[in-house]
């Protein structure tokens, strides 16, 4: 297992540069063909295959509250009436799906509108429950008030400043696998990681297909790079072979581990520490096979 630290990043080379421009130029595009038919053209040689991954540092000290990295956004909420109901309708899905789809056939009216008139019924109703619990009917005005107006939050949002494919960037990843594809000169790419069921998906299923690939001796460069917390991408290497990113490998995909093992066993697996955990809590990158 190789380990490196944050010292270990270097500007980003003029190559990298040239990369980064190609890519800005490309439609955002995904796949449209199936893993078999991307396997046989990549192994007949027509397509060609290289991944970039992404990983991003969090921000430190006074850079969590500067203006130029974060910014305040307002977040609206329901009032705290109407968040009853929808735990109400959580807590007793089944049963209230039921009583929609009678209402709707009584009424003759679609279901959705037969929601809308059942919570508003439930709203009516927990709000009575509500004031016959009041002893002074002044207090429930204010407590009233209280109930039914629209709350909001404030909470603070990273600014992020990538070129494309990371564009729009979700910050529940800490890293992003950009699978690149390139056939007769057009160049197709997608990209994968931990914020959602889809990104997991996509990280697993291109991971494992580009996995195979690089089992039959077709090298897949793969670039690693950092983006930093003043905002800037970092270099860190390059390989001439396939590097895959550990976080969430696997997940939203049907592999069995037997399998999984005899695609990764000469793969180096990439796991990232941002220095949350651990005695010196530094950022830590290490790369590594499986075991």
């Amino acid at each position: 297992m190789k380990t490196y630290l944050l010292s270990d990043l270097k500007p980003i080379p003029e190559f990298f540069k040239e990369k980064f421009a190609s890519l800005e130029n490309e439609p955002r595009s995904y796949p449209s063909r199936d893993e078999a038919e991307i396997y046989k053209a990549v192994i007949s040689g027509r397509t060609k295959l290289e991944t970039i991954i992404v990983i991003e540092d969090m921000l430190k000290g006074k850079n969590r509250i500067n203006k130029k990295y974060v910014m305040w956004v307002r977040t609206e909420r329901c009032s705290l009436i109407q968040e009853k109901v929808n735990r109400y309708i959580r807590d007793n899905n089944s049963a209230c799906q039921s009583e929609a789809e009678k209402m709707a056939k009584e009424k003759k009216i679609e279901v959705w509108e037969a929601y809308d008139l059942l919570m508003r019924r439930w709203r009516n109703r927990f709000l009575n429950e509500y004031q016959q619990r009041m002893g002074n009917p002044q207090n429930w005005v204010k407590k009233k008030k209280e109930l039914t107006r629209d709350r909001f939050y404030y909470q603070i949002e990273r600014i992020y400043d990538m070129p494309s494919p990371w564009k729009h960037w979700d910050y529940r990843n800490t890293v992003v696998q950009t699978c690149i594809m390139t056939q007769n000169g057009q160049t197709t790419f997608i990209s994968g990681g931990s914020g959602s069921s889809g990104q997991r998906e996509n990280h697993s299923r291109y991971g494992f297909l580009f996995a195979r690939c690089q089992n039959k001796g077709i090298d897949i460069p793969t670039h690693i790079l950092v983006y930093d917390d003043h905002n800037k991408f970092r270099y860190l290497m390059s390989s001439k072979s396939l590097l895959l990113s550990s976080h969430d490998l696997g997940s939203n995909y049907t592999i069995s581990s037997e399998e999984r093992k005899r695609i990764l066993k000469n793969i180096p697996l990439l796991h990232v520490n941002l220095g949350l955990w651990g005695e010196d809590r530094q950022f830590r990158i290490e790369i590594g096979k499986e075991s």
